[in-house]
Protein backbone atom coordinates (compact mmCIF):
# COMPACT_ATOMS: atom_id res chain seq x y z
CA UNK A 1 0.00 0.00 0.00
CA UNK A 2 1.38 3.38 -0.96
CA UNK A 3 1.96 6.20 1.54
CA UNK A 4 -0.92 8.20 0.06
CA UNK A 5 -3.33 5.28 0.48
CA UNK A 6 -2.19 4.83 4.10
CA UNK A 7 -2.84 8.53 4.72
CA UNK A 8 -6.36 8.21 3.29
CA UNK A 9 -7.16 5.31 5.61
CA UNK A 10 -5.87 7.19 8.64
CA UNK A 11 -7.87 10.31 7.77
CA UNK A 12 -11.02 8.22 7.23
CA UNK A 13 -10.57 6.60 10.64
CA UNK A 14 -10.15 9.98 12.35
CA UNK A 15 -13.20 11.51 10.60
CA UNK A 16 -15.39 8.49 11.47
CA UNK A 17 -14.41 8.71 15.13
CA UNK A 18 -15.21 12.45 15.23
CA UNK A 19 -18.62 12.02 13.58
CA UNK A 20 -19.61 9.02 15.76
CA UNK A 21 -18.93 11.04 18.90
CA UNK A 22 -21.39 13.73 17.71
CA UNK A 23 -24.98 12.55 18.25
CA UNK A 24 -26.57 15.25 16.10
CA UNK A 25 -23.86 15.31 13.42
CA UNK A 26 -21.52 18.11 12.44
CA UNK A 27 -21.40 20.75 9.77
CA UNK A 28 -18.40 20.87 7.44
CA UNK A 29 -16.94 23.86 9.33
CA UNK A 30 -17.40 22.18 12.71
CA UNK A 31 -15.76 19.01 11.42
CA UNK A 32 -12.70 20.92 10.20
CA UNK A 33 -12.40 22.72 13.56
CA UNK A 34 -12.72 19.48 15.57
CA UNK A 35 -10.24 17.71 13.33
CA UNK A 36 -7.62 20.43 13.86
CA UNK A 37 -8.32 20.55 17.63
CA UNK A 38 -8.20 16.80 18.34
CA UNK A 39 -5.81 15.50 15.67
CA UNK A 40 -3.39 18.42 15.99
CA UNK A 41 -3.20 19.58 12.36
CA UNK A 42 -5.64 20.70 9.64
CA UNK A 43 -7.34 18.25 7.32
CA UNK A 44 -4.68 17.34 4.67
CA UNK A 45 -7.02 17.52 1.70
CA UNK A 46 -4.42 19.19 -0.56
CA UNK A 47 -1.86 16.45 0.11
CA UNK A 48 -4.51 13.95 -0.96
CA UNK A 49 -5.07 15.78 -4.28
CA UNK A 50 -8.23 17.80 -3.59
CA UNK A 51 -8.85 21.53 -4.08
CA UNK A 52 -11.37 21.92 -1.25
CA UNK A 53 -12.28 19.96 1.93
CA UNK A 54 -15.87 19.35 0.79
CA UNK A 55 -14.57 17.61 -2.34
CA UNK A 56 -12.68 15.10 -0.19
CA UNK A 57 -15.65 14.63 2.17
CA UNK A 58 -17.98 13.86 -0.73
CA UNK A 59 -15.48 11.36 -2.09
CA UNK A 60 -15.46 9.23 1.09
CA UNK A 61 -19.13 8.20 1.01
CA UNK A 62 -18.23 4.97 2.86
CA UNK A 63 -17.36 7.08 5.93
CA UNK A 64 -19.50 10.26 5.72
CA UNK A 65 -23.20 10.54 4.98
CA UNK A 66 -24.38 13.96 3.78
CA UNK A 67 -27.85 14.90 5.05
CA UNK A 68 -29.86 18.10 5.12
CA UNK A 69 -31.43 19.62 8.20
CA UNK A 70 -33.61 22.42 6.89
CA UNK A 71 -31.33 24.60 4.79
CA UNK A 72 -28.15 23.36 6.50
CA UNK A 73 -25.98 20.44 5.38
CA UNK A 74 -25.10 18.06 8.22
CA UNK A 75 -22.45 15.32 8.12
CA UNK A 76 -23.11 12.01 9.89
CA UNK A 77 -20.94 8.90 10.28
CA UNK A 78 -21.51 5.73 8.25
CA UNK A 79 -21.36 2.98 10.91
CA UNK A 80 -19.79 -0.39 10.06
CA UNK A 81 -19.64 -3.65 12.05
CA UNK A 82 -16.55 -2.57 14.02
CA UNK A 83 -18.02 0.77 15.12
CA UNK A 84 -21.68 -0.22 15.61
CA UNK A 85 -21.28 -0.90 19.36
CA UNK A 86 -19.59 2.49 19.95
CA UNK A 87 -22.30 4.30 17.99
CA UNK A 88 -25.02 2.67 20.11
CA UNK A 89 -23.29 3.75 23.33
CA UNK A 90 -22.99 7.33 22.10
CA UNK A 91 -26.66 7.38 21.05
CA UNK A 92 -27.75 6.40 24.62
CA UNK A 93 -25.77 9.21 26.18
CA UNK A 94 -27.55 12.33 27.31
CA UNK A 95 -26.19 15.64 26.09
CA UNK A 96 -25.74 18.09 28.93
CA UNK A 97 -25.78 21.05 26.51
CA UNK A 98 -26.66 20.56 22.85
CA UNK A 99 -24.07 22.00 20.51
CA UNK A 100 -25.31 24.73 18.21
CA UNK A 101 -25.46 23.65 14.58
CA UNK A 102 -25.04 27.21 13.33
CA UNK A 103 -22.28 29.70 13.70
CA UNK A 104 -22.84 32.95 15.46
CA UNK A 105 -22.14 35.89 13.29
CA UNK A 106 -19.73 38.28 14.87
CA UNK A 107 -21.30 41.67 15.29
CA UNK A 108 -19.22 44.41 13.75
CA UNK A 109 -17.41 46.53 16.26
CA UNK A 110 -18.79 50.04 16.45
CA UNK A 111 -16.61 52.52 14.64
CA UNK A 112 -15.16 55.18 16.90
CA UNK A 113 -16.89 58.48 16.55
CA UNK A 114 -14.81 60.99 14.67
CA UNK A 115 -14.51 64.33 16.41
CA UNK A 116 -16.54 67.04 14.75
CA UNK A 117 -14.37 69.34 12.63
CA UNK A 118 -13.64 72.76 14.06
CA UNK A 119 -15.89 75.28 12.37
CA UNK A 120 -13.71 77.72 10.46
CA UNK A 121 -13.69 79.45 7.10
CA UNK A 122 -10.37 78.99 5.25
CA UNK A 123 -8.55 82.06 4.04
CA UNK A 124 -8.99 80.98 0.43
CA UNK A 125 -12.78 80.82 0.75
CA UNK A 126 -12.83 84.23 2.43
CA UNK A 127 -10.81 85.68 -0.46
CA UNK A 128 -13.15 84.10 -3.02
CA UNK A 129 -16.21 85.51 -1.20
CA UNK A 130 -14.64 88.98 -1.31
CA UNK A 131 -13.94 88.64 -5.04
CA UNK A 132 -17.47 87.39 -5.71
CA UNK A 133 -19.19 90.21 -3.84
CA UNK A 134 -16.87 92.80 -5.40
CA UNK A 135 -18.33 91.89 -8.81
CA UNK A 136 -21.91 92.32 -7.48
CA UNK A 137 -22.16 95.92 -6.19
CA UNK A 138 -25.94 95.58 -5.83
CA UNK A 139 -25.59 92.43 -3.73
CA UNK A 140 -26.67 88.80 -4.17
CA UNK A 141 -29.88 87.20 -2.81
CA UNK A 142 -29.09 84.74 -0.04
CA UNK A 143 -30.87 81.94 -1.92
CA UNK A 144 -28.61 82.42 -4.96
CA UNK A 145 -25.33 83.07 -3.11
CA UNK A 146 -23.96 79.51 -3.23
CA UNK A 147 -25.08 79.06 -6.84
CA UNK A 148 -23.26 82.24 -7.89
CA UNK A 149 -20.19 81.09 -5.94
CA UNK A 150 -20.14 77.75 -7.78
CA UNK A 151 -20.64 79.43 -11.17
CA UNK A 152 -17.70 81.76 -10.49
CA UNK A 153 -15.20 79.33 -8.95
CA UNK A 154 -16.29 75.93 -10.30
CA UNK A 155 -17.74 74.39 -7.10
CA UNK A 156 -20.13 75.49 -4.36
CA UNK A 157 -19.19 75.95 -0.70
CA UNK A 158 -19.51 72.71 1.27
CA UNK A 159 -20.44 74.21 4.64
CA UNK A 160 -20.71 70.79 6.37
CA UNK A 161 -17.11 70.03 5.43
CA UNK A 162 -16.07 73.33 7.01
CA UNK A 163 -17.83 72.38 10.27
CA UNK A 164 -21.08 74.38 9.93
CA UNK A 165 -24.65 73.07 10.17
CA UNK A 166 -26.21 75.50 7.71
CA UNK A 167 -25.34 78.17 5.17
CA UNK A 168 -26.66 80.84 7.51
CA UNK A 169 -24.25 79.74 10.23
CA UNK A 170 -21.36 80.02 7.76
CA UNK A 171 -22.48 83.52 6.73
CA UNK A 172 -22.53 84.57 10.38
CA UNK A 173 -18.87 83.58 10.57
CA UNK A 174 -18.16 86.03 7.71
CA UNK A 175 -19.62 89.11 9.44
CA UNK A 176 -16.25 90.86 9.22
CA UNK A 177 -16.29 90.87 5.39
CA UNK A 178 -19.99 90.76 4.39
CA UNK A 179 -23.21 92.66 5.12
CA UNK A 180 -26.62 90.94 5.24
CA UNK A 181 -29.60 93.18 4.56
CA UNK A 182 -33.21 91.95 4.89
CA UNK A 183 -35.59 92.28 1.96
CA UNK A 184 -39.33 91.94 1.56
CA UNK A 185 -40.78 88.49 2.05
CA UNK A 186 -38.31 87.33 4.77
CA UNK A 187 -35.44 87.17 2.30
CA UNK A 188 -31.96 88.63 2.60
CA UNK A 189 -29.42 90.21 0.33
CA UNK A 190 -25.66 89.84 0.80
CA UNK A 191 -23.19 92.66 0.10
CA UNK A 192 -19.46 93.05 0.41
CA UNK A 193 -18.47 95.11 3.43
CA UNK A 194 -16.23 97.31 1.31
CA UNK A 195 -19.00 98.12 -1.23
CA UNK A 196 -20.79 100.83 0.80
CA UNK A 197 -19.92 102.40 4.14
CA UNK A 198 -23.51 103.51 4.71
CA UNK A 199 -25.07 100.09 4.15
CA UNK A 200 -26.65 98.64 7.27
CA UNK A 201 -25.34 95.60 9.12
CA UNK A 202 -27.45 92.59 9.93
CA UNK A 203 -27.26 90.01 12.68
CA UNK A 204 -28.72 86.64 11.73
CA UNK A 205 -30.26 84.77 14.65
CA UNK A 206 -32.29 81.59 14.13
CA UNK A 207 -35.85 81.36 15.40
CA UNK A 208 -36.37 79.68 18.75
CA UNK A 209 -39.17 77.35 17.59
CA UNK A 210 -39.77 75.85 14.14
CA UNK A 211 -43.34 77.16 13.82
CA UNK A 212 -42.47 80.73 14.79
CA UNK A 213 -41.31 83.14 12.11
CA UNK A 214 -38.55 85.68 12.80
CA UNK A 215 -39.60 89.26 13.54
CA UNK A 216 -37.80 92.15 11.87
CA UNK A 217 -37.20 95.13 14.19
CA UNK A 218 -36.07 98.47 12.81
CA UNK A 219 -34.02 100.75 15.04
CA UNK A 220 -32.93 104.18 13.87
CA UNK A 221 -29.36 105.10 14.67
CA UNK A 222 -29.22 108.38 12.71
CA UNK A 223 -31.44 110.30 10.26
CA UNK A 224 -29.62 108.65 7.32
CA UNK A 225 -28.81 105.18 8.63
CA UNK A 226 -31.04 102.34 9.81
CA UNK A 227 -29.87 99.10 11.45
CA UNK A 228 -31.90 95.95 11.09
CA UNK A 229 -31.67 93.13 13.56
CA UNK A 230 -33.30 89.73 13.19
CA UNK A 231 -34.43 88.68 16.64
CA UNK A 232 -36.18 85.70 18.12
CA UNK A 233 -39.99 86.09 18.20
CA UNK A 234 -41.36 87.28 21.51
CA UNK A 235 -44.81 87.77 22.90
CA UNK A 236 -44.04 90.52 25.39
CA UNK A 237 -42.89 94.06 24.70
CA UNK A 238 -39.38 93.53 26.02
CA UNK A 239 -36.46 95.39 24.51
CA UNK A 240 -34.41 93.75 21.76
CA UNK A 241 -31.44 91.78 22.95
CA UNK A 242 -28.07 93.40 22.45
CA UNK A 243 -26.00 92.32 19.48
CA UNK A 244 -23.64 89.52 20.61
CA UNK A 245 -19.93 89.87 20.10
CA UNK A 246 -18.86 87.72 17.13
CA UNK A 247 -16.60 84.80 17.95
CA UNK A 248 -13.02 85.34 16.79
CA UNK A 249 -11.96 83.22 13.84
CA UNK A 250 -8.86 81.02 14.15
CA UNK A 251 -5.69 82.86 13.25
CA UNK A 252 -4.97 80.40 10.47
CA UNK A 253 -8.18 81.30 8.63
CA UNK A 254 -7.69 85.02 8.36
CA UNK A 255 -3.95 85.69 8.49
CA UNK A 256 -1.21 83.83 6.64
CA UNK A 257 2.09 83.37 8.38
CA UNK A 258 4.50 86.00 6.98
CA UNK A 259 7.33 83.45 7.08
CA UNK A 260 5.31 81.03 4.91
CA UNK A 261 4.42 83.86 2.52
CA UNK A 262 8.11 84.78 2.16
CA UNK A 263 9.05 81.12 1.58
CA UNK A 264 6.43 80.66 -1.16
CA UNK A 265 7.53 83.91 -2.79
CA UNK A 266 11.12 82.64 -2.78
CA UNK A 267 10.12 79.34 -4.37
CA UNK A 268 8.06 81.03 -7.10
CA UNK A 269 10.82 83.55 -7.80
CA UNK A 270 13.13 80.75 -8.89
CA UNK A 271 10.67 79.97 -11.68
CA UNK A 272 10.10 83.34 -13.40
CA UNK A 273 8.14 81.61 -16.17
CA UNK A 274 5.80 80.04 -13.60
CA UNK A 275 4.96 76.47 -12.66
CA UNK A 276 1.95 74.16 -12.42
CA UNK A 277 0.16 74.10 -9.07
CA UNK A 278 0.83 70.39 -8.57
CA UNK A 279 4.58 71.09 -8.70
CA UNK A 280 4.60 73.65 -5.85
CA UNK A 281 4.77 71.09 -2.94
CA UNK A 282 7.71 69.30 -4.60
CA UNK A 283 9.59 72.53 -5.38
CA UNK A 284 8.92 73.77 -1.83
CA UNK A 285 10.35 70.59 -0.31
CA UNK A 286 13.29 70.62 -2.72
CA UNK A 287 14.13 74.23 -1.84
CA UNK A 288 13.50 74.25 1.92
CA UNK A 289 13.75 70.57 2.86
CA UNK A 290 10.31 70.33 4.50
CA UNK A 291 6.69 69.65 3.55
CA UNK A 292 4.38 72.48 2.49
CA UNK A 293 2.23 73.22 5.61
CA UNK A 294 -1.22 73.38 4.04
CA UNK A 295 -3.51 72.03 6.77
CA UNK A 296 -1.44 73.61 9.52
CA UNK A 297 -2.37 77.01 8.07
CA UNK A 298 -6.04 76.17 7.45
CA UNK A 299 -5.92 75.28 3.75
CA UNK A 300 -7.20 72.22 1.95
CA UNK A 301 -5.24 72.56 -1.31
CA UNK A 302 -2.48 74.50 -3.04
CA UNK A 303 -5.05 76.42 -5.11
CA UNK A 304 -6.78 77.61 -1.95
CA UNK A 305 -3.49 78.80 -0.43
CA UNK A 306 -2.32 80.68 -3.53
CA UNK A 307 -5.78 82.28 -3.87
CA UNK A 308 -5.14 83.90 -0.49
CA UNK A 309 -1.72 85.20 -1.62
CA UNK A 310 -2.87 87.49 -4.41
CA UNK A 311 -0.40 90.15 -3.27
CA UNK A 312 2.64 87.96 -4.01
CA UNK A 313 1.42 85.40 -6.61
CA UNK A 314 -0.78 85.23 -9.69
CA UNK A 315 -2.87 82.14 -10.47
CA UNK A 316 -4.32 81.45 -13.92
CA UNK A 317 -5.89 78.47 -15.67
CA UNK A 318 -4.82 78.15 -19.33
CA UNK A 319 -7.14 75.21 -19.95
CA UNK A 320 -10.61 75.19 -18.31
CA UNK A 321 -10.23 71.47 -17.56
CA UNK A 322 -6.51 71.49 -16.75
CA UNK A 323 -4.21 72.44 -13.90
CA UNK A 324 -3.65 75.98 -12.56
CA UNK A 325 -0.52 77.97 -13.49
CA UNK A 326 1.28 79.85 -10.71
CA UNK A 327 3.62 82.80 -11.20
CA UNK A 328 5.39 85.22 -8.89
CA UNK A 329 3.75 88.68 -8.86
CA UNK A 330 6.78 90.72 -9.93
CA UNK A 331 7.75 88.31 -12.70
CA UNK A 332 4.15 88.29 -13.98
CA UNK A 333 3.98 92.11 -14.09
CA UNK A 334 7.31 92.24 -15.90
CA UNK A 335 5.96 89.85 -18.54
CA UNK A 336 2.80 91.89 -18.94
CA UNK A 337 4.86 95.08 -19.42
CA UNK A 338 6.97 93.35 -22.05
CA UNK A 339 3.82 92.30 -23.86
CA UNK A 340 2.63 95.91 -23.95
CA UNK A 341 5.98 97.21 -25.19
CA UNK A 342 6.59 94.40 -27.68
CA UNK A 343 4.86 94.64 -31.06
CA UNK A 344 1.87 92.47 -31.71
CA UNK A 345 3.16 89.13 -32.94
CA UNK A 346 1.39 86.63 -35.08
CA UNK A 347 0.00 83.54 -33.34
CA UNK A 348 2.58 80.76 -32.92
CA UNK A 349 2.69 78.12 -35.59
CA UNK A 350 1.86 74.48 -34.94
CA UNK A 351 5.56 73.58 -35.11
CA UNK A 352 6.35 76.24 -32.50
CA UNK A 353 3.66 74.93 -30.12
CA UNK A 354 4.82 71.33 -30.53
CA UNK A 355 8.45 72.27 -29.81
CA UNK A 356 7.44 74.31 -26.75
CA UNK A 357 5.46 71.38 -25.34
CA UNK A 358 8.38 69.00 -25.91
CA UNK A 359 10.86 71.41 -24.30
CA UNK A 360 8.78 71.36 -21.12
CA UNK A 361 9.27 67.57 -21.00
CA UNK A 362 13.00 66.99 -21.57
CA UNK A 363 12.52 63.36 -20.48
CA UNK A 364 10.41 62.79 -23.60
CA UNK A 365 6.73 62.09 -24.30
CA UNK A 366 5.21 58.89 -25.67
CA UNK A 367 3.68 59.43 -29.09
CA UNK A 368 0.37 57.90 -27.94
CA UNK A 369 0.15 60.36 -25.03
CA UNK A 370 1.29 63.44 -26.95
CA UNK A 371 -2.18 64.61 -28.19
CA UNK A 372 -3.49 64.64 -24.60
CA UNK A 373 -0.40 66.46 -23.25
CA UNK A 374 -0.60 68.95 -26.14
CA UNK A 375 -4.25 69.74 -25.37
CA UNK A 376 -3.59 70.07 -21.61
CA UNK A 377 -0.79 72.62 -22.04
CA UNK A 378 -2.08 74.60 -25.02
CA UNK A 379 -5.86 74.20 -24.75
CA UNK A 380 -5.97 73.16 -28.41
CA UNK A 381 -6.57 69.86 -30.15
CA UNK A 382 -3.68 68.52 -32.21
CA UNK A 383 -4.89 68.96 -35.84
CA UNK A 384 -3.91 65.57 -37.24
CA UNK A 385 -6.77 64.87 -39.64
CA UNK A 386 -7.19 68.57 -40.44
CA UNK A 387 -3.64 68.56 -41.80
CA UNK A 388 -4.35 65.45 -43.89
CA UNK A 389 -2.55 62.88 -41.72
CA UNK A 390 -3.78 59.55 -40.43
CA UNK A 391 -1.90 59.47 -37.13
CA UNK A 392 0.22 61.58 -34.80
CA UNK A 393 3.39 59.77 -35.90
CA UNK A 394 2.90 60.65 -39.57
CA UNK A 395 2.30 64.31 -38.65
CA UNK A 396 5.48 64.51 -36.60
CA UNK A 397 7.54 62.67 -39.20
CA UNK A 398 7.11 65.73 -41.44
CA UNK A 399 8.69 67.84 -38.68
CA UNK A 400 11.95 65.90 -38.42
CA UNK A 401 13.91 69.19 -38.39
CA UNK A 402 12.31 70.07 -35.04
CA UNK A 403 11.15 66.75 -33.53
CA UNK A 404 13.32 63.71 -32.82
CA UNK A 405 11.56 60.32 -32.66
CA UNK A 406 13.22 57.34 -30.95
CA UNK A 407 11.74 53.84 -31.14
CA UNK A 408 11.97 52.15 -27.71
CA UNK A 409 10.54 48.77 -28.69
CA UNK A 410 7.17 47.13 -28.00
CA UNK A 411 5.43 49.72 -30.17
CA UNK A 412 6.62 52.69 -28.04
CA UNK A 413 7.97 55.82 -29.76
CA UNK A 414 9.40 58.64 -27.61
CA UNK A 415 9.33 62.26 -28.81
CA UNK A 416 12.02 64.85 -28.07
CA UNK A 417 12.67 68.41 -29.26
CA UNK A 418 15.79 68.74 -31.39
CA UNK A 419 18.55 71.00 -30.20
CA UNK A 420 18.12 74.51 -31.52
CA UNK A 421 14.61 73.80 -32.87
CA UNK A 422 13.06 76.75 -31.05
CA UNK A 423 15.70 79.11 -32.41
CA UNK A 424 15.01 77.93 -35.95
CA UNK A 425 11.30 78.62 -35.57
CA UNK A 426 11.67 82.07 -34.07
CA UNK A 427 11.27 84.87 -36.64
CA UNK A 428 14.60 86.29 -37.76
CA UNK A 429 15.10 90.03 -38.06
CA UNK A 430 15.31 91.14 -41.64
CA UNK A 431 18.57 92.93 -42.50
CA UNK A 432 18.29 96.58 -43.46
CA UNK A 433 19.06 96.98 -47.15
CA UNK A 434 20.58 100.28 -48.13
CA UNK A 435 18.89 101.92 -51.05
CA UNK A 436 22.11 103.06 -52.70
CA UNK A 437 23.57 99.53 -52.68
CA UNK A 438 21.21 97.21 -54.47
CA UNK A 439 22.76 94.04 -55.76
CA UNK A 440 21.16 92.03 -58.47
CA UNK A 441 19.76 88.72 -57.18
CA UNK A 442 21.84 85.73 -58.12
CA UNK A 443 20.19 83.15 -60.34
CA UNK A 444 18.93 80.14 -58.43
CA UNK A 445 20.74 76.90 -59.08
CA UNK A 446 18.31 74.07 -59.54
CA UNK A 447 19.20 71.10 -57.37
CA UNK A 448 18.26 67.61 -58.42
CA UNK A 449 17.43 65.81 -55.19
CA UNK A 450 16.63 62.64 -57.14
CA UNK A 451 20.02 62.37 -58.76
CA UNK A 452 21.15 58.73 -58.80
CA UNK A 453 17.73 57.33 -57.77
CA UNK A 454 16.01 54.96 -60.21
CA UNK A 455 12.76 56.26 -61.61
CA UNK A 456 10.75 53.30 -60.27
CA UNK A 457 12.22 53.51 -56.72
CA UNK A 458 10.19 54.64 -53.74
CA UNK A 459 11.57 57.96 -52.47
CA UNK A 460 11.35 59.79 -49.15
CA UNK A 461 8.11 60.45 -47.29
CA UNK A 462 6.40 57.22 -48.46
CA UNK A 463 4.92 54.93 -45.81
CA UNK A 464 3.04 51.66 -45.80
CA UNK A 465 -0.76 52.10 -45.76
CA UNK A 466 -2.85 50.48 -43.06
CA UNK A 467 -4.22 47.12 -44.22
CA UNK A 468 -8.04 47.08 -44.01
CA UNK A 469 -9.77 44.22 -42.24
CA UNK A 470 -11.68 41.78 -44.47
CA UNK A 471 -15.43 42.13 -44.52
CA UNK A 472 -17.32 39.42 -42.57
CA UNK A 473 -19.16 36.88 -44.68
CA UNK A 474 -22.47 35.14 -44.15
CA UNK A 475 -20.69 31.90 -43.25
CA UNK A 476 -18.25 33.53 -40.78
CA UNK A 477 -19.83 36.80 -39.58
CA UNK A 478 -17.91 37.09 -36.30
CA UNK A 479 -14.53 35.43 -36.75
CA UNK A 480 -11.49 35.91 -39.00
CA UNK A 481 -8.94 33.11 -39.34
CA UNK A 482 -5.35 34.30 -38.90
CA UNK A 483 -1.83 32.96 -38.36
CA UNK A 484 0.12 34.40 -35.40
CA UNK A 485 3.55 35.02 -36.91
CA UNK A 486 5.29 36.99 -34.11
CA UNK A 487 4.53 37.73 -30.44
CA UNK A 488 6.29 40.50 -28.49
CA UNK A 489 3.96 40.50 -25.46
CA UNK A 490 0.23 39.81 -24.86
CA UNK A 491 -0.62 43.32 -26.08
CA UNK A 492 1.74 43.43 -29.09
CA UNK A 493 1.66 40.63 -31.64
CA UNK A 494 1.44 40.29 -35.42
CA UNK A 495 -0.85 38.10 -37.49
CA UNK A 496 -1.34 37.12 -41.12
CA UNK A 497 -4.75 36.53 -42.67
CA UNK A 498 -5.31 32.89 -43.43
CA UNK A 499 -6.30 31.99 -46.97
CA UNK A 500 -4.90 30.62 -50.17
CA UNK A 501 -5.06 34.01 -51.88
CA UNK A 502 -2.99 35.64 -49.08
CA UNK A 503 -0.45 32.80 -49.10
CA UNK A 504 -0.04 32.94 -52.89
CA UNK A 505 0.37 36.75 -52.82
CA UNK A 506 3.07 36.56 -50.14
CA UNK A 507 4.92 33.80 -51.99
CA UNK A 508 4.82 35.79 -55.22
CA UNK A 509 6.10 38.89 -53.38
CA UNK A 510 9.06 36.96 -51.94
CA UNK A 511 9.94 35.60 -55.41
CA UNK A 512 9.93 39.10 -56.92
CA UNK A 513 12.06 40.52 -54.08
CA UNK A 514 14.61 37.73 -54.53
CA UNK A 515 14.68 38.23 -58.30
CA UNK A 516 15.45 41.96 -58.01
CA UNK A 517 17.62 42.35 -54.92
CA UNK A 518 19.66 39.14 -55.19
CA UNK A 519 20.93 40.19 -58.61
CA UNK A 520 23.15 42.99 -59.86
CA UNK A 521 20.02 45.06 -60.45
CA UNK A 522 19.53 45.37 -56.69
CA UNK A 523 22.70 47.45 -56.32
CA UNK A 524 20.99 50.30 -58.18
CA UNK A 525 18.45 50.59 -55.33
CA UNK A 526 21.01 51.06 -52.55
CA UNK A 527 19.53 53.38 -49.89
CA UNK A 528 20.98 56.90 -49.91
CA UNK A 529 21.96 58.29 -46.46
CA UNK A 530 19.66 61.32 -46.81
CA UNK A 531 16.65 59.00 -47.30
CA UNK A 532 17.15 57.11 -44.02
CA UNK A 533 14.44 58.43 -41.68
CA UNK A 534 11.88 57.17 -39.17
CA UNK A 535 8.94 55.41 -40.83
CA UNK A 536 10.62 55.19 -44.27
CA UNK A 537 9.46 52.24 -46.36
CA UNK A 538 12.36 50.15 -47.64
CA UNK A 539 13.73 46.64 -48.25
CA UNK A 540 16.12 45.11 -45.69
CA UNK A 541 18.08 41.88 -45.43
CA UNK A 542 17.06 39.59 -42.58
CA UNK A 543 20.28 38.53 -40.76
CA UNK A 544 19.18 34.95 -40.02
CA UNK A 545 18.24 33.77 -43.54
CA UNK A 546 20.00 36.55 -45.58
CA UNK A 547 16.88 37.06 -47.65
CA UNK A 548 15.39 40.41 -48.62
CA UNK A 549 12.06 41.44 -47.07
CA UNK A 550 9.89 44.51 -47.02
CA UNK A 551 10.66 46.63 -43.94
CA UNK A 552 10.10 49.97 -42.22
CA UNK A 553 12.73 51.98 -40.34
CA UNK A 554 11.62 52.37 -36.71
CA UNK A 555 14.75 53.80 -35.05
CA UNK A 556 18.27 55.06 -35.82
CA UNK A 557 20.27 54.12 -32.69
CA UNK A 558 23.73 54.82 -34.18
CA UNK A 559 25.51 56.14 -37.25
CA UNK A 560 26.03 52.69 -38.80
CA UNK A 561 22.95 50.70 -37.74
CA UNK A 562 19.18 51.14 -37.94
CA UNK A 563 16.29 49.26 -36.37
CA UNK A 564 13.73 47.93 -38.84
CA UNK A 565 10.41 46.15 -38.55
CA UNK A 566 9.67 43.52 -41.23
CA UNK A 567 6.09 44.42 -42.10
CA UNK A 568 5.10 41.04 -43.54
CA UNK A 569 6.13 39.06 -40.45
CA UNK A 570 6.32 41.58 -37.58
CA UNK A 571 9.91 40.72 -36.69
CA UNK A 572 12.22 43.49 -35.43
CA UNK A 573 15.98 43.47 -36.04
CA UNK A 574 18.99 45.80 -36.06
CA UNK A 575 20.79 45.83 -39.42
CA UNK A 576 23.64 47.89 -40.90
CA UNK A 577 22.72 50.73 -43.21
CA UNK A 578 24.49 48.90 -46.04
CA UNK A 579 21.77 46.19 -45.80
CA UNK A 580 19.04 48.66 -46.80
CA UNK A 581 17.61 49.06 -50.28
CA UNK A 582 14.98 51.36 -51.75
CA UNK A 583 11.66 49.72 -52.45
CA UNK A 584 11.01 49.23 -56.16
Amino acid sequence: MSSKAKMVQEVKKDIRSLLISAQRGLTATMLLDDYKQFIGHPLPYRELGYNAPIDFIRDISDVVQLTWQGSMQVLRAVVDEDTQRVANLVARQRESRPRRMYERKAHPRPRPLQPAPTASVPAGVRTQVKQLLASYPSGIPSSAFNTAFGRRFGSQINYTKLGYKSMGELLRALRDIILIRPQAGSTFRIYGRGDSSNRSTTQVVEAGEPHQRPILVERAKSPTQTEYELLKPHRSTEQPKPKPTPKPEPASCGVIDPVLKAEITEVLAERPNGMWAKRLPFEYKKKLGKELPLQENGFYSVIEMISALTDVAVITRPNPNGDWWLCEQKAYRKKEEEKVIAPVASPPSLEMLIVQVLLKHPEGIKSKQFPEVFKTQTGRTLPVQERGYRSTETLLLDMEDYVRMVYKGAGTVMLYAREGALKKLQPQEKPVVKEEVQEQPKPRVKRDDHEGIPIDAVGSGVFYPQLPLPEPTAEEPLYIEVYICNVVDPGNFHVQFRGQQTADALEDLMDRLEKVYCSDEGKRYKMRPDLIAMGQACVAMFPEDENWHRAMITAIPSLDFVTVSYVDYGTIASVPKSALRMLK
